[in-house]
């Protein structure tokens, strides 16, 4: 068995996962990862050409005719492959990405789509729909002093004492293709998924302690001719939060409860969150990044 802690989970897997980062075995964990087979009746849902199923107690899905992924209670994930000749990069990535969600679902993280940066042991995330220009704010962040990782896609928060965490994913970063190109790496491995994603296992400057978070950045393609940032608040900033879920309509399938909409809003009220309006005919990645960072060491 490996060992890891993932968005602050403790899991032991039968699966190497050489983009994150090993810890000492332990003799209790959050949760175990192995190759086996689901249920029975998971399979007949196969069979039948379905593709997933969601409850809050039992979640699974498969990818193509390639992996089939049953998690349960927040402690146990199977991994069946239905291709032996399946990617391992591939199927690494699904894994960290598909079981790690329902895992955290599971265990009532919220959890938003984004890149979770900290600045003097404060986080916040850059967020924004495919094309926003997030990865790229990101990266230029990254290369700034005193700015150090957090996690990438999927950004894990907690309100644990009153207090808004977020807890650290692996140190490996995702790019599309034209982020990749722009930054002339050659570290980044193709990742096969959905929109040709490229990734790299970060060697330093990543945090891998909970953290409060402070600031959400959500960046968005305009017609304006500056930058402008301005601030959401109330039920606006709620709204904001939950457009930009990680997986967010999966919480359509399962339904939103009183308990889980006191939690978002616990969240959106946690935060400062701010709507980030970038000309679409120029480059202002550095501009945005100064805004950012004014805002931050505010806050």
């Amino acid at each position: 068995m490996f060992y890891y802690k993932l968005y602050g989970l403790t899991v032991a897997s039968e699966i190497e996962f050489t983009e994150a980062i090993p810890c000492e075995e332990m003799e209790e964990t959050d949760a175990v990862i192995a190759f086996a087979e689901p249920p029975e009746w998971v399979m007949e849902q196969y069979h039948e050409g379905k593709y997933s199923s969601l409850s809050m107690d039992v979640m699974w899905f498969r990818l193509e005719d390639e992996m089939l992924i049953y998690v349960e209670k927040g402690r146990d994930v199977r991994v069946k492959l239905l291709d032996d000749k399946m990617d391992r990069v591939r199927m690494r990535s699904y894994i960290l990405s598909g079981a790690m969600t329902f895992l955290m679902m599971q265990h009532n993280y919220v959890l938003i789509h984004g890149s979770a940066l900290v600045y003097q042991d404060k986080a916040f995330i850059v967020s924004g729909c495919s094309g926003s220009g997030k990865s790229t704010t990101a990266l230029e962040l990254l290369k700034r002093p005193d700015i150090l990782f957090a996690s990438d896609d999927i950004c894990a928060v907690k309100i644990v004492e009153n207090q808004c965490l977020l807890y650290p994913g692996p140190p490996f970063q995702k790019v599309c293709e034209d982020v990749k190109e722009r930054e002339n790496e050659h570290e980044y491995i193709y990742l096969e998924e959905a929109g040709g994603k490229f990734g790299r296992k970060l060697q330093q400057g990543y945090v891998t302690k909970p953290l409060e978070i402070t600031g959400m950045f959500i960046l968005e393609k305009s017609e304006t001719e500056q930058l402008k940032m301005t601030s959401y608040k109330g039920v606006e900033a709620l709204h904001a939060l939950t457009h930009n879920m990680f997986r967010g309509e999966l919480w359509n399938i399962l339904g939103i409860t009183p308990q889980r909409l006191q939690q978002f809003m616990k969240v959106a009220n946690s935060l400062a969150i701010y709507k980030v309006e970038r000309p679409v005919n120029s480059d202002t990645v550095n501009e945005r990044c100064d805004m950012i960072m004014a805002e931050i060491q505010k806050i």
